[in-house]
């Protein structure tokens, strides 16, 4: 049921409705919400499910939210976020540019958004629009950081009205960014109309840009210049007319970085200009970063006009090999490289299955020798990629066998590197390599080989390799199988191993989440061992009809981490599962880590069993800097929270005034200097004018010294 809502096939749903008693978890709603909200069929199949009195958790609400679909909106609220306890900072966020939704939210739960921070962090298309909604349903929180944000999104109808009609004033971020942004008529604005200026980041990030009218109308109507890191950011994106102009105009260096910025960046004439102003002492690295990013005519330059050593050629053969850059290889080859260096090459250009490259550097005739004897890993990937003309060229070419090399640790296991070469292909499921490398090293086949092979969920490969190498199939093979869910192979392998498995077979498949392995397994091996961490692991990872399954059909039963496990992750259906069913007389400590992540429905539920539960009364604790004002209010009004100081602290440095002004309207005496000061470190300048205002603590030094240190 869970699949077909997630489908959104309300055909297939019905009939199981009708005709089945498996039923569904709350994963049927979230994932009918949050895959299917932009097709047409998503109405339909959540009214189905409402119909069928299914439950959800917040992730319904955050998807409508996310896709603005307004009658979806309307009905999941109406059933289940009335009260407003889904509707977080993070859901708002989420509405994206999608004005009706956020028209929605403003409506019904102005006390849980705050201006700042929705206009930050959403580009809304009319902006000005959004702003003058804002104002005529009260919302707080507005910050100059407001008009700063216009400013970078390059929206002067906004920065004007918020310049007549409000009072919060802007930055000099503001500027700065329309300028990075290249908003011209933005920066004219502001330059006529307020006083805040800029700095000299708006020149620095307007030459990144390749703003030229920003920057000579900066240079025309301001004084604070830029930085060495104008030339740094014109050169990182090829901006030869900047560099000119502000070299022209400015005084300032041109740094090695600036050189590799423009080497990066792959524009010749860029980096030519800059070499003449600033030659390196040591062209190395100048020369690395030119073959790390394949540009070839960069590197002949650089080859003419400086000199380039043959230890340099053949690091940067080996480099361009590495990196898929077959030009530059060509280049270097024809220049003349060491043996040891085309070696290298040949096995990095294996190594990403680049059998261009290879036979590129084959062409040479000179015999390949693995860099590294005891991994050649450039082999080892060749078989990975599936490419048996690649396997083939690379065996072919070796300089000798190299097959009597020690075996060495391979992803924990002690395995020879043609054995490692052989599972590898195997595990990728290659059996035209497996079978043309079996053929000729068939001696390094062993247990180790044939249990990776059969987690390859490839039954042909695993059916091949065990009638030609008649070995036994061993526990881990069986384990590995029923971890990964290959049905087929673990129906395949017992008939090679008939004993028990010497470990719990059950555990393994309950990990792994396969319901028909969990059948397969009761029903025709049933006398495999399982402990409690079956079900354990099964109710952490949401697998209810596993849960479910265990429970009315095996006796181990559970331990009490089960419940406190898939409360965690949010797994509301199986909580309130294994509440009714095996949670007598145990006690639970989860409430407090479902509160931090604002798993509301989950925490109502859990505290609807006080019995069950440790450390009541709550502390709000680490909800406070969680920015979830919802779970906020209803820890206190709902479960009467305590709040400490160092709780009061959290929530001044997250930045969140909604959540500072509630906790200091409800609790008495929570706050303390550090509290300001944690949020002048993080230049949260509305919590620290609160506090200012309304609470006699203060703040210590440290609260102007770490402010300087983040400006600086």
């Amino acid at each position: 049921m869970d699949d077909a809502a997630a489908n959104g096939d309300v055909e297939v749903m019905k009939f199981l409705h009708d005709h089945r008693s498996e039923g569904f978890t709350e994963k049927a709603l979230d994932q009918a919400v949050g895959v299917n909200s932009g097709r047409f069929s998503c109405m339909m199949t959540v009214e189905r499910l409402v119909s069928y009195d299914a439950e959800c958790t917040e992730v319904s609400l955050a998807s409508a939210f996310s896709h603005g679909r307004m009658k979806l909106l309307e009905l999941l609220h109406g059933e289940f976020g009335c009260d407003g306890e889904c509707i977080g900072a993070a859901d708002v966020k989420a509405c994206g540019a999608n004005s009706c939704a956020m028209k929605f939210v403003c409506m019904h739960h102005p006390d849980d958004i705050s201006a700042d921070e929705l206009l930050q962090a959403n580009s809304f298309i009319k902006h000005l629009e959004m702003i003058q909604l804002l104002e005529e349903c009260k919302i707080e929180g507005w910050l100059a950081n407001v008009m700063d944000h216009a400013a970078a999104q390059g929206d002067l109808q906004a920065v004007q009205y918020l310049h007549e009609y409000r009072s919060e004033g802007c930055t000099e971020k503001a500027m700065d960014q329309a300028a990075a942004y290249g908003h011209l008529k933005v920066v004219k604005f502001l330059h006529e109309n307020r006083t805040e200026g800029c700095t000299k980041r708006a020149m620095d990030g307007a030459a990144g840009k390749g703003s030229l009218d920003v920057l000579r109308y900066l240079h025309e109507h301001r004084t604070e210049g830029c930085s060495r890191v104008a030339i740094e950011n014109a050169a990182s994106n090829g901006h030869l007319d900047v560099i000119d102009f502000v070299l022209s105009n400015y005084n300032v260096v041109v740094t090695s970085k600036a050189v590799l910025c423009a080497a990066k960046s792959g524009k010749l004439d860029v980096l030519q200009r800059l070499l003449r102003l600033n030659p390196p002492d040591d062209v190395r690295e100048l020369f690395m970063v030119l073959v790390l990013e394949g540009h070839l005519r960069c590197i002949k330059c650089l080859c003419d006009i400086t000199t380039v050593s043959s230890a340099m050629i053949n690091d940067g053969l080996v480099e361009a090999a590495k990196n898929g850059h077959w030009y530059v290889v060509s280049f270097f080859l024809a220049i003349g490289v060491s043996q040891e260096s085309i070696s290298e090459a040949i096995e990095g250009a294996a190594r990403i299955g680049d059998i261009d490259t290879v036979k590129l550097v084959m062409e040479m005739n000179t015999p390949f020798r693995p860099f590294r004897l005891t991994k050649p890993y450039g082999l080892i990937n060749a078989a990975v990629s599936g490419d048996i003309d690649l396997v083939m060229l690379l065996d072919q070419g070796l300089l000798n066998r190299i097959d009597n090399i020690p075996p060495e640790n391979y992803d924990g296991r002690h395995l020879h590197w043609r054995a490692a070469q052989i599972a590898a292909a195997a595990a990728e499921g290659h059996l035209e390599i497996v079978e043309w490398l079996y053929q000729r090293y068939h001696r390094y086949v062993d247990d180790q080989v044939l249990c990776i092979a059969d987690g390859s969920n490839d039954l042909a490969i695993v059916t091949w390799l065990r009638q030609v190498s008649r070995r036994p199939v061993t526990s881990e093979a069986l384990i590995k199988a029923a971890k990964r869910g290959h049905l087929d192979i673990l129906e395949y392998l017992p008939r090679c191993y008939p004993g028990l498995c010497e470990q719990p077979l059950v555990d393994a498949a309950a990990e792994g989440g396969s319901f028909d392995v969990i059948k397969f397994i009761h029903f025709n091996r049933p006398c495999e061992k399982c402990t409690t961490r079956a079900m354990d692991v099964a109710a952490e990872k949401g697998y209810f009809d596993i849960v479910r399954f265990h429970h009315e059909n095996r006796g181990e039963g559970c331990s009490s981490d089960a419940i406190e496990s898939a409360a965690r992750n949010n797994h509301y259906t199986i909580v309130r599962y294994l509440f009714e069913r095996v949670a007598k007389g145990r006690s639970f400590n989860a409430i407090q880590y479902e509160a931090e992540e604002g798993h509301v429905k989950i925490v109502k539920f859990l505290y609807e069993h006080p019995d069950k539960l440790e450390n009541l009364p709550l502390e709000m604790g680490a909800v406070a800097k969680s920015r979830r004002l919802y779970m906020v209010r209803y820890l206190h009004t709902k479960c009467k929270a305590t709040c400490s100081k160092s709780a009061f602290v959290m929530a001044a440095a997250s930045g969140d005034l909604r959540v500072v002004r509630y906790l200091h309207e409800n609790y008495n005496e929570v706050c303390s200097k550090q509290a300001m000061d944690e949020a002048a470190a993080d230049s949260h300048l509305a919590v620290v004018q609160y506090l200012h205002e309304n609470c006699t603590a203060g703040c210590t030094r440290n609260a102007m010294d770490w402010a300087f240190a983040r400006e600086t």
